[in-house]
């Protein structure tokens, strides 16, 4: 009784209150007692019920069952009633959804050359009102089950032809519902010869000798099966409607989310890295670069006297310079490097595993690019020129993590304008003297200290939530 729900909901004509418990309430139609009953010692009808769950309804209903009484000791005939599992409702027997055998909408090919011969056993099927598709030859049937929709086929056919010609595969292949169930009509009933059928893909054989009411009953079994397979099919048919939806919609949050990933790390005037995109790639590649030992090298630079071109020319073409500029940066570093916008006409370059002399050797090409280039903006020439700052880490002693690397590229950047602008300053050809006042400078600033400490705090907590 563990199987059963406590304290389920009976009919209206039980009048006693349901207790807790594993208990079942059942009714009947007679005038026999209805009452609550404990399943293991209930008297109902002159005998204890015998309580069965059909395993196979799907909506598992629970019913009661009761053994056979003498005639002289039973109690009026009760008509049983069931239990819904999902929802306590009351009915009046099993009402499964079940399959329908009803022949009178079903269409049958009947192939033979001896449609005039006694085929007694499909008269129950004419007489059940089923459409019979009559067929002389192969051609005939392969005919009318490529262009009808059939329900079953009944071959007459030598053994033979049966088995050289694969008939039942073929007219399976030409059908065009998902399963056609292929029945041989067969003239004697030898149990070789019944295997032969079997093996050559018959789904039945039908001997000239079967009773009638047996040949349609396994008319009616195939055609059930045959309406389990179209259930299955379309079934199938709407799970793959299903999932092409979903993998639609997939594809869509894809593209939306790679939209909104592109419009929150990249600059909208340039098309280059932001400054927060900018600030996790420096992040991440510092960290590689300290985990392997590898150097890591940082670029900024700036256009010089920028506003100048702004108040002449106007925005609009301080606008196209910087594009340009971008273009040129772009085009000019290896693909594992980083261009990023980090302020108006600021631009900063991360070039992992470059030392410093590659650094330098890169900024002065990007320099000479620039001051070369013309750009032609509403008929007028505009000429720019750029300081460039570089610092690396794995040679820069002063360098202990990435906030230092770009606070140093920056400070090289700062030198290299007030010396005389279009240069490149490389920090770690800056004088020792310099180096360890800028490396002070860095560690008194109160921004800092406040970072080092954060830091140091997440550090602890994720070693202590590890612990």
């Amino acid at each position: 009784m563990s199987a059963f729900r406590d304290g389920l909901e009976g009919p209206s004509c039980c009048e006693e209150p349901v207790p807790r418990g594993n208990y079942i309430r059942y009714t009947c139609a007679g005038k026999c007692d209805v009452g609550l009953r404990s399943a293991p010692n209930a008297a109902h009808c002159g005998a204890a019920p015998n309580i069965c769950s059909d395993t196979s309804c799907r909506r598992r209903r629970i019913y009661l069952s009761f053994p056979v009484v003498p005639a002289a000791t039973r109690r009026p005939r009760c008509q049983l009633r069931y239990i819904h599992r999902t929802d306590g409702r009351w009915g009046t027997g099993p009402k499964d959804t079940e399959v329908n055998t009803d022949l009178s909408r079903k269409r049958v090919l009947l192939m033979s050359n001896r449609l005039t011969g006694q085929h007694r056993q499909f008269v129950p099927l004419l007489a059940s009102g089923c459409e019979i598709v009559e067929a002389r030859d192969e051609i005939e049937a392969f005919t009318a089950v490529k262009s009808q929709l059939l329900d079953a086929a009944i071959l007459h056919l030598p053994l033979n032809e049966t088995a050289d010609m694969d008939l039942p595969a073929v007219l399976r292949g030409a059908a065009q519902a998902a399963y056609l169930p292929v029945i041989i009509l067969a003239d004697d009933a030898a149990e070789q010869d019944q295997c032969a059928f079997l093996d050559s893909g018959a789904d039945d054989v039908i001997f000239l000798d079967t009773r009638p009411a047996e040949a349609l009953s396994r008319v009616r079994a195939l055609i059930r099966v045959k309406d389990l397979q179209d259930r299955l099919a379309k079934s199938r048919a709407e799970l793959e409607k299903s999932l092409e939806r979903e993998r639609q919609l997939l594809a869509a949050l894809r593209r939306d989310n790679a939209r909104l990933r592109s419009l929150a790390t990249t600059d909208p005037l340039t098309r280059v890295q932001n400054l927060r995109s900018y600030e996790e790639i420096l992040e991440h590649e510092f960290k590689v670069a300290r985990r392997y030992k590898q150097p890591l090298s940082l670029l900024t630079l700036d256009v010089d006297h920028f506003k100048v071109v702004n108040d002449v020319h106007g925005h609009p073409s301080g606008d196209y310079v910087l594009k340009e500029t971008a273009v040129i940066l772009t085009q000019s570093v290896r693909d594992s490097d980083v261009v990023a916008r980090t302020g108006g006409e600021e631009f900063t370059i991360i070039l992992p595993k470059a030392d410093c002399r590659q650094a330098r050797q890169f900024a002065e090409r990007i320099r000479r690019e620039v001051c070369s280039r013309q750009f032609a903006v509403y008929g007028s020439n505009i000429h720019i020129t750029v300081s460039v700052g570089t610092a690396t880490y794995g040679e820069d002693a002063e360098i202990t993590d990435f906030d230092m690397l770009a606070y140093c590229a920056d400070q090289a950047l700062l030198i290299s304008k007030d010396t005389g602008r279009d240069r490149v300053v490389s920090f770690c050809d800056l004088n020792p003297k310099v180096r360890e006042r800028l490396r002070r400078q860095y560690l008194a600033m109160p921004q800092a200290v406040e970072d080092k400490q954060c830091e140091a705090s997440g550090r602890a907590a994720v070693t202590s939530s590890r612990l």
